[in-house]
């Protein structure tokens, strides 16, 4: 019964054999409460709560939640590179047709797999000393999972940890060939529009995972 109980308090995790650590992020382009609209008041106010009452924050940053804990890591203080980068190795570039490295200023969780799966992308926060430190002090790891992959003779899935389907692309765009060369170069440069993502990394993507799996069915 204890087993069972476990089993139905975190389905997600047990089927999928991953562990969630409970911590989100997200990259801030300004950490500036009078600046930033996208900045949540909830997380000011989280912060706020357990450091009297203080936000010394104003540049580029990266927040951590989990639960009434805010973790923030300043690019003038934390931060060797402001942005979580999205990196993937060689073989899976070559499979999937992914970049090496992109920036990655969305949300994400961090989660990992137990076993038997393969880490198709990870994301990477470049910190310096201090704050390495910060993110050690409460058991947050500076490298973890993006795009988690498992195959078995049972199944096969795929488990991304950040926001990337949300984008504001025009379904008609992805039914015409060589629009994807065309649409990135207009965005290139513009981080903050999920469309240089999605032309970049999460079209291809998914593209070579749909392909790979009609394949297999042929």
């Amino acid at each position: 019964m204890k087993l069972l109980n476990k089993f139905l308090r975190n389905p997600p995790e047990n089927l999928l054999n991953i562990k969630w650590l409970g911590w989100t992020g997200k990259f801030m382009e300004r950490l500036d409460t009078l600046n930033n609209d996208n900045l949540p008041d909830w997380i000011v106010r989280k912060y706020k709560s357990n450091h009297d009452g203080t936000w010394p924050y104003q540049g580029p940053g990266i927040v951590f939640i989990k639960g009434n804990k805010i973790v923030v890591l300043s690019k003038d203080e934390d931060l060797d590179f402001e942005f979580p980068i999205l990196h993937t190795r060689k073989e899976y570039r070559d499979h999937y047709q992914l970049p090496e490295n992109i920036k990655y200023p969305f949300w994400f969780e961090i989660t990992f797999p137990y076993r038997d799966q393969e880490i198709v992308s990870s994301l990477q926060i470049l910190v310096n000393n201090k704050g390495e430190d910060k993110l050690r002090k409460e058991g947050i790891p500076s490298i973890f999972p993006a795009v988690i992959h498992h195959e078995d003779e049972y199944s096969e899935w795929y488990y991304f940890t950040g926001d990337f389907a949300d984008n504001p692309v025009n379904i008609w765009s992805s039914y015409f060939a060589g629009t994807d060369a065309a649409t990135f170069l207009f965005h290139a440069g513009k981080y903050e529009d999920r469309r240089v993502f999605f032309w970049e990394y999460y079209n291809p993507l998914i593209k070579n995972i749909l392909e790979n799996i009609y394949d297999s069915i042929e």
